[in-house]
């Protein structure tokens, strides 16, 4: 059994002689709940704007990026007839 102070979540000493509390419960629970569904919409709108402008998503390629060395990396140990083919290929673009 819950005891103690955190029991309440108001407590009212007003009125002469009596005591006045709200127990610890199902309203701070919704309150909590709402405001947790407010910050999910919040994030949700603010994914879905950055997630539309690719801009932020994407870098352009250029030299410093993109270059043929990662791909001859890849291709270690490949046949060196398709490997000249596909440096090539690349050196063209």
């Amino acid at each position: 059994m819950k005891m103690g102070w955190s029991r309440y979540s108001i407590i009212n000493l007003q009125y002469k002689n009596q005591v006045v509390a709200k127990i610890r419960g199902a309203d701070d629970v919704s309150a909590d709940s709402l405001r947790t569904r407010q910050m999910m919409e919040i994030i949700a709108a603010n994914a879905a704007k950055y997630a539309e402008d690719s801009t932020l998503n994407f870098k352009q390629d250029d030299r410093k990026n993109n270059d043929s060395s990662m791909i001859q990396h890849l291709y270690n140990g490949m046949n060196p007839t398709i490997m000249r083919t596909e440096m090539q290929y690349l050196n063209k673009k």
